[in-house]
């Protein structure tokens, strides 16, 4: 299996990292990357959250960038992890499929005070077959601290 990082810059200096399946179709500029799974039922991207001050910035970007993909959206009590990302959770629809989806969203420092969000969106009657993925992709994220190795 061959699998390739796409790297996110500012500046020209690389930010944060990622890493899809490669059957996954990828689409990627210097601020965004975007992830399809073979399949249809499962999107992914990750993007540095150009002009947001704080947390609570991010997570609006986040939540306005969802709804322009999806309708009757519900979120759940967002939470903060140990190492400081914003979780946010909850379920809608997908404006262009109709199809009830379920997804998480984490907004993190990537280093060096660049806000960046990862989110996943899956088709919910299969998410389940979806959760190992999920957690593996969300392990290849690398910050800038790390890149800088």
């Amino acid at each position: 299996m061959h699998l390739f990082a796409t790297v996110l810059r500012k500046d020209g200096k690389p930010v944060v990292a990622i890493t899809f399946p490669e059957d996954w179709k990828q689409s990627a500029s210097d601020t965004l990357v975007s992830a399809i799974s073979p399949d249809g039922q499962a999107w992914a991207g990750l993007a540095l959250l150009q002009g947001a001050a704080d947390k609570q910035a991010g997570v609006d970007k986040v939540k306005q960038r969802l709804g322009d993909y999806l309708s009757d959206i519900k979120y759940d009590e967002p939470s903060e992890s140990k190492t400081g990302t914003i979780v946010i959770t909850g379920s809608g629809k997908g404006k262009k499929a109709g199809v009830d989806v379920v997804f998480a969203a984490g907004i993190f420092d990537a280093g060096k005070g660049q806000l960046a969000g990862a989110a996943f969106v899956v088709d919910s009657k299969i998410e389940d077959h979806y959760k190992d993925t999920v957690h593996s992709i969300c392990e290849t994220i690398r910050n800038s601290d790390a890149l800088a190795k």
